[in-house]
């Protein structure tokens, strides 16, 4: 089997929009924080021989936060970079109540964007990676997904989780202006579909 041929015409028909589920920010209030204190405080969960952070969740902002002693703070569970800025103010004016200490946020970015997709049709996995080889990775053993690696002008990379049924998920996104971009990027895979040729 090989690579389906189409048209640019055909490839425009249809866009695949992505869903964000997902941002992951990071920030530093630039002092240290009682983690053991914390953790009585905020009711949060803290094994250093697991992760070295009080994890704990915040209902006002419906994010995950994660506080490290040595005052950074990563924050999950955000849905765009507004939603991102509000959990990690709430989560400083929360330290600052219950440690009363002057905190601030510093050096604020969002670390990973996280979204998903659904193609509408099966990809023959297989023949991808055949032809893509060098940007993907594919052990059924080991992930029933196969990972695609894309590299924009030596700028960013994200990766590209993609099942058999269709279904896409993104990470490493940095920010909304290369959601778009990725879009494009997702029209690869008209060519590899199961069961339809858009050669005719």
């Amino acid at each position: 089997m090989v690579a389906k041929k189409f048209t640019a015409q055909q490839l425009q028909e249809r866009k695949y929009p992505l869903t964000v589920q997902n941002v992951v920010c990071n920030f530093t209030v630039d002092e240290k924080i009682d983690i053991s204190l914390l953790v009585e405080l905020l009711s949060g969960r803290y094994d250093s021989a697991v992760f070295p952070a009080c994890v704990s969740s915040c209902k006002n902002s419906g994010t995950k936060n994660s506080f490290f002693q040595s005052g950074q703070v990563i924050i999950a569970g955000a849905k765009d970079y507004q939603h991102a800025l509000r959990a990690a103010q709430i989560a400083v004016d929360k330290l600052r109540r219950d440690l009363l200490r002057p905190f601030r946020i510093y050096d604020f970015a969002v670390k990973n964007i996280v979204c998903s997709a659904h193609l509408g049709y099966a990809i023959d996995l297989d023949l991808f990676h055949q032809v893509k080889k060098a940007q993907t990775s594919f052990d059924e053993e080991d992930f029933v997904g196969l990972t695609y690696v894309v590299n924009h002008n030596n700028e960013w990379s994200v990766t590209i989780s993609v099942f058999s049924q269709g279904a896409i998920v993104v990470t490493g996104v940095r920010s909304p202006e290369q959601i778009p971009i990725i879009q494009d990027e997702l029209m690869i895979f008209r060519a590899f579909e199961q069961n339809k040729d858009y050669r005719k």
